[in-house]
């Protein structure tokens, strides 16, 4: 007898339904538009282990099947709700819950009904945890060239140094006046590689729209 092939956690794939998406038009066979199409996943096909898209369409009542990479990719990021649905890069099955480690310890996930969820005091913007500063242990200290407006520029709302900043603030500038990042520079480089390969070799990139 042949293997059987592995399913999708029904427990998991029945959590998307609601899920809002914006789906392209060049996503059904025989399209090539760019216009995004509102929808919601409406149900999940146990047995072609899909999901079912309904368009909030008066004029379009069917349901549409769609495998979890097309679900995962066009669902709507800017939804208020995003944050409520579990959306791996990949789909998970069933075992998926259990890991084995390879060194004889395996580590099985809590059930979703025992997770609990950080709530966030009032006024308080960010979660996680507080990393201390590294304490400085070396005999000298060099100066940094540095204004006092670049310090206030890499401060948050708080009034704490932000490391994001920090290194953002590390990296090259370019331009006359240094206004130029060091990723404005690169983009600019690609869009000048993509403009030659476009001018002199005939080549467009995949999904490329002209405007």
């Amino acid at each position: 007898m042949a293997p059987r092939s592995a399913r999708i956690s029904l427990e998991w794939a029945k959590s998307l339904v609601g899920l809002s998406m914006k789906v392209p038009d060049y996503w059904w066979d025989g399209c090539k538009g760019y216009r995004l199409n509102d929808g919601v996943i409406d149900s999940y096909d146990i047995v072609e282990q899909k999901w079912n898209l309904l368009l909030n369409s008066r004029d379009d009542n069917d349901r549409y099947l769609m495998n979890y990479t097309a679900v995962s990719t066009y669902a709507d990021s800017d939804s208020s709700t995003i944050d409520e649905y579990q959306l791996p890069f990949a789909a998970i099955y069933d075992g998926d819950d259990i890991i084995d480690a390879n060194n004889g310890v395996r580590y099985f996930r809590t059930p979703p009904s025992e997770w609990s969820k950080v709530e966030l005091e009032d006024g308080v913007s960010e979660g996680g945890r507080t990393i201390d500063p590294i304490e400085w242990t070396g005999e000298k200290e060099e100066p940094v060239n540095i204004t006092d407006e670049e310090i206030e520029s890499l401060k948050d709302s708080d009034g704490e140094i932000r490391y994001e900043k920090v290194f953002e603030w590390l990296l090259p500038r370019f331009g006359e006046d240094n206004n130029e990042t060091l990723f404005d520079w690169q983009a600019a480089r690609m869009r000048n590689y993509m403009r030659k390969k476009e001018v002199e070799d005939g080549w467009k990139p995949k999904y490329y729209q002209r405007r």
